[in-house]
């Protein structure tokens, strides 16, 4: 990835997570939604994380995120 920037404050949301969801031995993501109306009715409810995301736009540079593609084409050099 090229002329992306770091955000420290998400690296220390991701990590607060991680920290999070060693310490419960609990996922820190929402699982997956169910498939249909009887599994939604008995799914467990989502795990609640404590950590709380930092607002991006004013935490971050203003080029986090970005993800620029560079590529070539080449012609096969054999005869």
């Amino acid at each position: 990835m090229r002329n992306g920037a770091d955000c420290p404050a998400i690296d220390r949301y991701r990590e607060a997570l991680h920290d999070e969801a060693v310490a419960t031995g609990a996922p820190t993501a929402e699982p997956e939604e169910a498939r249909g109306a009887e599994d939604a009715q008995n799914a467990p409810p989502p795990p609640v994380a404590t950590a709380v995301a930092p607002p991006v736009q004013t935490s971050c540079p203003a080029t986090f995120g970005n993800s620029d593609i560079f590529g070539v084409t080449v012609p096969d050099p054999t005869p």
